[in-house]
C-alpha cells in the first residue's frame, strides 16, 4: 500500500514538473517573438537615374578678380533679376502699401537668395557655381514653391549667372561634388502630391 502511495506521489511530482517546465518555454518564446516584433524595421527604396547635362556657355576665363562667396554671389544674383524687373529679398515694398501698388508691380516677382554650391566648370582659376534661389511672386508662402537653379560662372567681364532652370525647381539638390574634373550633382525628385522624394538622381554637368 505505501509502495502504491509513493508510485502516485512520484508521478504526480513528476508531471508537475514536467507542466511548470513547459509554461516557462511557453513564456520565453512569446517573449522572443514580441522582442523580434519591437525591432523589425522596414526600408523603403527608392528608384534613381543617372544623366548628363551639356550646358552652354562655359568657355574658359583669365578672370582674376574678387573671389566667389555667398555674399558676392547674392549681390550678383540680385542685380541679375533687378534687370528682369523683379523685386530682391532686401527691396522689397512694404506689405501695408500693396495697395497702393500698380498692377503691374504687384505682378512682378520677388527673388531670394539659397545657397551656392562652389565648384570649377568652365576650367579656369577661379570658382564657380550652382546657385539655388527662390523666385515667387511678391510676398507668396505655401509649400508648393521650390528654389530655381542657374550658374554662376566666371568670364573675362566678371561673374554672370547663365543656363537658369538647367534643371527644374522639384530636383532638390543635396550635394555637388567634382571627380576626375567632372561636376556631379546628387540631389531627388520631390513629389509634389505625395510631398516626398519620387527618386534619386546623379546629374554630371558638361
Amino acid at each position: 500500500m505505501n509502495r502504491y502511495l509513493i508510485t502516485i506521489l512520484v508521478a504526480c511530482l513528476l508531471v508537475s514538473a514536467c507542466e511548470t517546465r513547459t509554461d516557462k518555454i511557453d513564456q520565453a518564446i512569446v517573449t522572443d517573438t514580441v522582442f523580434s516584433g519591437k525591432n523589425k524595421t522596414d526600408s523603403v527604396v527608392i528608384p534613381s537615374f543617372d544623366t548628363t547635362i551639356l550646358l552652354k556657355d562655359l568657355k574658359t576665363s583669365t578672370y582674376s578678380g574678387r573671389s566667389l562667396t555667398g555674399d558676392y554671389a547674392k549681390k550678383i544674383l540680385y542685380a541679375h533679376f533687378v534687370k528682369k524687373g523683379c523685386y530682391t529679398a532686401d527691396n522689397l515694398p512694404d506689405m501695408s502699401d500693396m495697395d497702393k501698388l500698380s498692377e503691374a508691380d504687384q505682378m512682378k516677382r520677388s527673388v531670394h537668395y539659397d545657397t551656392i554650391f562652389t565648384a570649377d566648370l568652365n576650367h579656369s582659376k577661379s570658382m564657380d557655381a550652382v546657385i539655388t534661389y527662390w523666385l515667387t511672386p511678391l510676398y507668396a508662402n505655401g509649400n508648393n514653391w521650390r528654389p530655381h537653379k542657374a550658374i554662376l560662372i566666371d568670364t573675362e567681364k566678371g561673374y554672370k549667372i547663365t543656363n537658369e532652370e538647367f534643371i527644374p525647381d522639384y530636383y532638390i539638390i543635396d550635394s555637388v561634388i567634382t571627380q576626375n574634373r567632372e561636376v556631379i550633382i546628387y540631389g531627388y525628385e520631390f513629389d509634389r502630391g505625395t510631398r516626398k522624394a519620387s527618386r534619386n538622381f546623379r546629374i554630371t554637368i558638361k
